[in-house]
């Protein structure tokens, strides 16, 4: 089996000169920034469920919460959803197979 060469004007995945556009870039960071806010939000409203539960006055007390606590709040959730979701995918494969 011989080795072609690639067409001329492709590149390989693992080809070190290509570089990204900035369309790609800008893709990246959106895609980031938006990960970064669903896990803000999810730490938010999970703070938000947990003070109510215990009765405080949620209004008063959450602008007093620390921006790190909200976001390990979220990412914890996040994490244990992963974590469910990746359980019941291997259960549903388990059951097909």
């Amino acid at each position: 089996m011989t080795a072609q060469a690639p067409p001329a004007g492709a590149t390989s995945v693992g080809d070190a000169s290509r570089r990204a556009d900035g369309l790609e870039v800008l893709e990246l960071v959106l895609v980031l920034v938006a990960a970064i806010a669903y896990i803000y939000v999810i730490g938010w409203v999970i703070t938000r469920v947990r003070l109510s539960a215990a009765r405080l006055p949620v209004d008063a007390s959450l602008p007093m919460i620390n921006n790190e606590i909200l976001f390990l709040a979220g990412l914890r959730l996040v994490v244990v959803m992963a974590i469910v979701f990746a359980a019941m995918c291997a259960v549903s494969w388990a059951v097909h197979v």
